[in-house]
């Protein structure tokens, strides 16, 4: 925009006053004076408002500015708003340049260079986030509506040199064009004329209360809003606030609050508070004020209060606190809650001594839901029993304690509800009261005397009520459903804890059985390999008493054994017993007549707990043998459960197998299957026990027998042949002494054969001799009684420096032996030789003859006891050779080494 003269305008009308046309001016220094302005009202009020103040002033002072300058005939001339934009340049408010402009719309774009507000922003160093130049555009604002003559130009700042744009851009335009844009407006205000004054308007016009107060604190001025808080906050009404009026007066009892704060600031101090608290007349109020003192020629003259009502807000947030207080108290209760539930979950991860974390449990829920006596109790059946108890009921009254549902109206109110119980007063005259009392009975005024108030809590697992927390106070109406909430949050956690043991219980009861299966599985085992063995009978019935007594876990085990010829039941084997017991032989049979009866019927019998069973009579005592009587009395102290199973033994009832227990005991089937298990292992102990002593009869008999055949085959023979020599011998020496003499021999040489078919006898009859002759010997034995029998030469060689092993000497005594019988019976030989060679680690026996040998490959030559004779060479580690060809004789070698092993022995 071109420079314009302007000077012939200016006219001075007063000292520091000058008229542009016929509008008035007042100098002053812009970014000392205006700036100042801008920094307080700012302060006073905040950048808002104080933006909002700026525009509305600059569009009512271009409005007066455009109405003086412009004569009345030129205004709605495009020239006119022209002039005005010139003036307000020339005044030096900025270099401004209209970019385009259509007059009949009056949309029009300026750019501005410097506009003052920018330029003081520039000035001042601070930055505008937003375009800043409110109070020029309010200026534009007010030149186009008066100019126009219209109301609804309104003016947009596109940018800003405040904001760091090259040049401030304002645009005017219709309002209807501006829609979605932050815009200026122009509303002309009736009391603003030439004259216009801007403090007077933010004083009428500010949203908080202001006020003006000499040095005696009263009134000098005062906004509408700051009368309005009077009438609010005191005893006085809107028309007792007038100037001269007494701040004290209007507001009884507050010098107190607002003394202090007033000596402070006529010492000159401003002083600021947020929430200052106000009590008049038993009113109270909350301020944020501000209170600056007012200087006269260096001197404080009164006091500025600003005042924005805060009431509401301390209100709000005093209920904030006292809710934020109210919820911190909840959240500490939670947070020991939850800290005790943690606590208990603790447990429940680190013990299954279901008692322990019960009692843990109740003293956990008293920090939290305090009580004089509580209890946990579970279902069993219809009744519930008392796990665990902490209160004055002493322990020993309560442990174990049962509650029939029937007679315990309360506990089943809890259980079929599901849900927690409260009776606030055990006393009053309601159904859950009565039924309470009616369920303590005889001792309310005693044991459960001190309960006035009491509340159950089930115990609840997967939807199943497993049980229930009791809980009770000596106060009535002490309970509340908070109390159930937390209470019903440590029942379940009981439940959990209760279940878990339940579990536990079941899976070490499942192992149990697994193991005592497994156990009794090796126990039968080793039952087994005994009653194959040659152990005496009384051995073997010992183990099997012992084993039973341990994987039935009885305190005592015995095995009798009924005398049917004396009636009378013997204790054969026992385990456990105590001594002044163990010296009790049995007893009358039918001494005990219903377990006897049933042992006779071959069924199992048993007393679960000797507690429960009905005692006999004195007279039913007496009458008892005295070693029963005993044993009844004695046993009774001792045990609390017995078991016994019948013992078949061929069909019949041999006897029976009985367990006693330290402890009252269901048995179960598994159990008792077991008991039959070892009593079926002894049956079959008691008859191979009788099939080995029938066994062992045979055997006596038929070795004898055999021995009688072998006297009768070998011996016999021999000596009835040398009986014969014997009885014609002297006839025939009489006859032919040479003959005589040929016949003396021959009875020689039979009783030598007789002799040792005897010895050979006595050997197979004594093992022990077999093993402490000499190898060489034995084979002597066996060519003499050889000799005997066959009349056959036999050339018998030997060289035996060391004596070989027990078993091999054996062999080869054996295999000797089964050689010369297959001479004797097969070979139809003249002539035999025998050759025995035993040195350092090494025997070897060579049997030779003439006879008329064999086909080694022909089958019919199994009967020649070859196998047995290669079987026997085979346990000793020696090696076998049999040579024969028919009509060329039989040659068989026997060999054996002394194996590494043995020598590395010996040598240890």
């Amino acid at each position: 925009m071109t420079t314009t003269d302007l000077s012939h305008l200016l006219s001075k009308t007063a000292p520091g006053v000058l008229e542009l046309g016929n509008a008035r001016m007042v100098l002053f220094d812009i970014l000392g004076g205006f700036w100042g302005i801008y920094q307080q009202i700012e302060a006073l009020i905040g950048e808002k408002l104080s933006t909002s103040v700026l525009q509305q002033a600059g569009a009512n002072g271009g409005a007066s500015f455009a109405t003086t300058f412009i004569p009345s005939e030129k205004l709605k001339s495009a020239a006119a708003f022209q002039a005005c934009l010139q003036a307000y340049q020339t005044a030096g408010f900025g270099r401004f340049e209209v970019v385009s402009m259509d007059w009949e719309t009056c949309r029009i774009q300026i750019s501005a260079d410097k506009a003052f507000e920018a330029w003081m922003h520039l000035e001042q160093e601070k930055e505008c986030m937003a375009p800043g130049c409110a109070y020029t555009a309010g200026v534009l604002v007010g030149f186009i509506n008066v100019i126009s003559g219209r109301t609804d130009i309104v003016c947009i700042e596109q940018s800003c040199q405040g904001c760091g744009d090259q040049v401030c851009l304002f645009e005017l335009m219709p309002a209807s064009d501006a829609v979605g844009h932050e815009i200026i407006t122009y509303s002309s205000h009736p009391g603003l004329g030439r004259n216009i004054n801007l403090l007077e308007v933010l004083f009428e016009r500010m949203p908080m209360g202001i006020a003006l107060f000499d040095l005696d604190f009263r009134l000098v001025r005062f906004n509408p809003t700051w009368a309005e808080f009077i009438d609010l906050y005191t005893p006085s009404s809107i028309t007792d606030v007038q100037p001269g009026a007494s701040l004290f007066e209007l507001a009884p009892d507050a010098d107190q609050y607002f003394e202090p704060i007033f000596n402070q600031v006529l010492l000159g101090e401003t002083v600021r508070v947020d929430g200052f608290k106000s009590v008049s007349s038993g009113i109270i109020s909350y301020w944020d004020v501000v209170f600056s003192p007012l200087y006269e020629n260096g001197n404080v003259v009164g006091v500025l209060d600003v005042t924005i009502d805060a009431t509401e807000r301390i209100e709000k947030d005093m209920q904030l606190r006292e809710t934020l207080s109210t919820l911190e108290q909840r959240v500490e209760e939670r947070t020991r809650e939850v800290t005790s539930l943690l606590e208990i979950s603790r447990e429940l991860n680190a013990t299954l001594d279901v008692s322990s974390l019960l009692e843990k449990i109740l003293l956990e829920i008293k920090k939290l839901v305090p009580y004089s006596g509580a209890s946990l109790m579970v279902v069993e059946g219809e009744e519930l029993i008392v796990m665990a108890h902490n209160g004055p009921i002493p322990q020993n009254k309560i442990a174990g304690l049962r509650f029939p549902f029937q007679s315990s109206g309360a506990n089943l109110a809890v259980l079929q509800s599901s849900k927690p119980v409260i009776i606030p007063d055990t006393q009053a005259d309601t159904p859950l009261a009565q039924a309470f009392r009616d369920t303590a009975s005889d001792q309310l005024n005693t044991i459960y005397g001190y309960i006035h108030s009491w509340m159950g809590v089930p115990l609840i697992v997967r939807g199943e009520v497993i049980g229930m927390l009791s809980l009770d106070h000596t106060e009535p109406n002490f309970y509340s459903q908070n109390s159930a909430v937390i209470a019903l949050a440590f029942a379940n956690q009981a439940a959990i804890g209760i279940e878990n043991a339940r579990l536990y219980q079941q899976e070490r009861q499942q192992y149990q059985r697994a193991e005592r299966r497994r156990q009794a599985a090796e126990s039968l085992r080793d039952i087994l390999s005994l009653l194959n063995s040659s152990e005496p009978l009384e051995k073997t019935l010992n183990l099997i008493v012992e084993q039973a007594n341990r994987l039935m876990e009885s305190s005592a085990c015995l095995l009798h054994h009924i005398n049917y010829a004396e009636n009378f039941v013997e204790i054969s084997a026992s385990v456990g017993l105590p001594e002044e017991l163990r010296a009790v032989k049995g007893f009358p049979l039918f001494s005990s007549a219903r377990a006897d009866e049933r042992i006779l019927e071959r069924r199992p019998v048993w007393v679960s707990d000797f507690e429960n069973m009905p005692q006999p009579t004195p007279q039913e005592l007496s009458e008892l043998d005295p070693d029963v009587r005993e044993w009844r009395a004695q046993t009774n102290q001792i045990y609390r459960a017995w078991l016994a199973v019948p013992l078949i033994v061929r069909d019949e009832v041999f006897g029976s197998l009985a367990f006693y227990f330290s402890e009252p005991r269901k048995l179960n089937n598994e159990e008792i299957d077991l008991a039959i298990s070892y009593a079926d292992q002894a049956a079959l102990a008691i008859e191979n026990a009788s099939l080995r002593t029938h066994a062992e009869q045979v055997a006596v008999l038929a070795e004898r027998n055999r021995l009688a055949r072998d006297l009768h085959d070998a011996v016999t023979q021999t000596l009835f042949s040398a009986s014969l020599i014997a009885e014609v011998l002297p006839k025939i020496w009489e006859r032919d002494p040479d003959a005589g003499h040929q016949r003396l021999e021959e009875l020689r040489r039979l009783t030598k054969g007789a002799l040792s078919e005897m010895r050979t006898l006595l050997l197979e009859l004594r093992p022990a001799a077999l093993a402490d002759t000499d190898l060489n010997d034995l084979l002597g034995h066996q060519v003499n009684a050889f000799l005997a029998r066959t009349m056959v030469q036999v050339d018998y060689t030997h060289d035996c420096l060391e004596k070989p092993p027990t078993q091999v000497k054996e062999m080869f005594y054996r295999i000797a032996q089964e050689c010369l019988n297959n001479i004797a019976k097969h070979a139809d030989a003249d002539a035999v030789a025998i050759d025995l060679q035993c040195h350092s680690g090494m025997a070897r026996m060579t049997i030779s003859d003439n006879g008329i040998g064999f086909s080694t490959s022909d089958q019919t030559t199994a009967g020649l006891g070859l196998g047995i004779m290669r079987e026997r060479a085979s346990t000793i580690g020696a090696v076998l050779e049999i040579n024969s060809r028919v009509n060329e004789g039989t040659r068989i070698t026997l060999e054996w080494q002394r194996p590494m092993d043995m020598e590395e022995k010996e040598d240890e």
